[in-house]
């Protein structure tokens, strides 16, 4: 119900602003109608917050400058075809987080492979305590990769998760590792 609302004075506002250029009276109005909008948006994303099969995320892609989260991120390098990967996690809560092993995804159009990180140079160093405003890094050779499975040379994209004691799963952004049509 609230969408629709909100498409109706969204509507609506874009009316009145075509509307304005022929009668100046009418920017008052306006604003009224935008702020309903904006009013209208906020309820809806309320409700949808609220819902049991909708959690708390929805609301935090719209809201991330107040509320303090991890931040995943993958680096690479080189450009095209990297021999490493440096996984950074940046803790901005205000509070310790336990989190499990990593998971590195491989892409390529529908094909996806993953694997778990479990530690670096035959240490296990995860479930790892993060502690507020602490950085962790992760270097990773992707040649470890290769030789387990050649084919994975031929996928196009990265990317990391990481998931909270909690359950909550945090996502870095794809990083390309080889050119295609589609990167």
């Amino acid at each position: 119900m609230g969408g629709k609302l909100l498409l109706l004075f969204s509507l609506f506002a874009l009316l009145i602003l075509f509307a304005a250029k022929a009668d100046p009276g009418a920017e008052k109005f306006l604003a009224l109608v935008m702020l309903g909008s904006a009013f209208m948006f906020f309820l809806y994303l309320l409700q949808k917050m609220s819902e049991r099969r909708v959690d708390s995320s929805f609301f935090l892609r719209y809201f991330k400058f107040m509320v303090r989260h991890i931040d995943v991120s993958l680096q690479k390098d080189r450009r095209y075809m990297p021999r490493s990967l440096v996984m950074v996690v940046r803790n901005n809560k205000r509070r310790d987080v336990d989190l499990e092993p990593p998971v590195l995804i491989f892409r390529k159009l529908l094909l996806t492979r993953k694997f778990r990180l479990k530690g670096m140079n035959h240490y296990q160093i995860y479930p790892l305590l993060l502690e507020s405003g602490k950085v962790h890094e992760l270097r990773i050779d992707l040649s470890n990769f290769y030789g387990y499975d050649k084919t994975l040379k031929y996928y196009y994209w990265s990317r990391v998760f990481v998931k909270e004691k909690g359950g909550r799963r945090y996502y870095s952004g794809y990083i390309t590792l080889r050119k295609s049509l589609f990167s």
